[in-house]
């Protein structure tokens, strides 16, 4: 059986993502699929609709065998950050290949890609263009840069899937892993797009959601069983409620905190420290700080990353754990296999955390703070106590 890696924040589990999990399916003769997916809070700075054991629940009823917790320090991280996170953890799981959704759906164009991304001139070029133009991104350097080594290639990183696929491969590359990555060509909407005919993207059906709209359709009936129980529940995101209460939190923060947060050194937290006393709401904190070289997702990181308390402080190389949110019979088996060969420590029953060294208790104390906010923002005030996250242990699906 091959033990096959995807990386999912499944916000939430729609149609394409089955497609996905089904192509890869049939790329094997039997496969066991594991999931690295974020927690309660996701890539783009924000908190997920769903709790991460509803949504992990979710996804191993539609397919995956195992879902494994991404950290919250890389899951709030940059596109290099967050795949070299999520590599380590598959990695750490045994995964024999990774396989993600890209818009090319071209392998060979992607680690043509990668293996440029590696190279240190490439990467002292970017930086020169980015001395040159003190307003440009990395990523629109990175691009420029790129597009001088070749045309097709830079087209590649103009879209999200594509990109974050590339830097899973680099990742794979820099840490010398045997993980084979694999690429199914995405189906339906572009990512942030909105209407048309095509399979709607996570980030439509939450915009269609919390603007009172029905999703049901756009969600496979195995996921939207778990959903509509939480949302029964009242375990869904009040957005609105949310923001006020991260705003509030924001203003607390002095400008030196600002600038000891993660990716905040140039500039950025300075502009968040003026924004954070200047706005009454937090989508305008977010608008004034954002600029041609401060990208709205990084905005949202840094702000998500102040209320929890990641600093650079909290940086870390390497993944010390697996911390495992749901698997049923089949990801039950990988995880024996997982603790047989001892590759890291398998967290079930998150008490355990404390027999282990103090830097898997300070990253694990960060997912708990991570759930100790989000669960302010549910509409069910009787489940939004504190603590929760030392007490859950994983979702079994029984009958997948």
């Amino acid at each position: 059986m091959n033990i096959v890696g995807i990386v999912g924040e499944y916000n939430p589990f729609h149609y394409g993502h089955l497609y996905h999990l089904l192509e890869t399916k049939k790329l094997f003769d039997d496969c066991a699929v594991v999931c690295a997916m974020s927690g309660d809070f996701v890539q783009r700075g924000e908190a997920a609709l769903f709790d991460k054991f509803v949504r992990a629940e979710a996804a191993c009823r539609c397919g995956v065998d195992l879902v494994l917790e991404l950290p919250v320090r890389w899951a709030l991280s940059s596109a290099e950050g967050f795949a070299d996170g999520a590599v380590q953890l598959l990695n750490n799981a045994g995964c024999e290949y990774i396989s993600f959704g890209s818009e090319c759906g071209n392998i060979k164009l992607m680690e043509e890609t990668a293996e440029l991304f590696c190279g240190g001139s490439f990467i002292e070029e970017i930086k020169e263009k980015m001395r040159t133009d003190k307003e440009l991104s990395f990523a629109a350097a990175r691009e420029t840069v790129l597009s001088e080594y070749s045309r097709e290639l830079s087209e590649i990183i103009k879209t999200p899937n594509n990109i974050l696929g590339v830097e899973y491969i680099k990742a794979i590359k820099n840490r010398e892993y045997n993980i084979r990555p694999l690429t199914v060509k995405r189906r339906g909407n572009a990512h942030d797009s909105y209407g048309g005919e095509e399979l709607p993207s996570a980030s439509e059906i939450r915009q269609r959601f919390f603007q009172g709209e029905q999703i049901e359709r756009f969600i496979p009936a195995e996921a939207w069983s778990v959903y509509a129980r939480a949302i029964e529940d009242g375990r869904v995101q009040n957005r609105e409620l949310f923001d006020m209460i991260l705003l509030s939190r924001l203003r607390m923060f002095g400008r030196e905190y600002y600038n000891s947060l993660p990716d905040t050194s140039d500039g950025l937290g300075n502009r968040l420290f003026r924004a954070s006393r200047e706005c009454t709401a937090l989508q305008e904190m977010y608008n004034i700080t954002k600029t041609k070289k401060y990208a709205m997702s990084r905005v949202r990181r840094a702000c998500m990353c102040a209320c929890i308390g990641i600093t650079k402080d909290s940086a870390s190389d390497a993944l010390p754990y697996i911390r495992v949110l749901a698997a049923n019979k089949k990801g039950r088996f990988v995880l024996k296999k997982i603790t047989e060969e001892k590759c890291v420590p398998v967290i079930t029953k998150p008490t355990s955390v404390k027999k282990y060294d103090k830097k898997y208790q300070k990253m694990f104390a960060d997912g708990v703070s991570a759930n100790d906010l989000y669960v302010l923002g549910v509409s069910n005030k009787s489940v939004a106590y504190g603590g929760q996250d030392w007490t859950k242990s994983p979702i079994i699906v029984e009958d997948a």
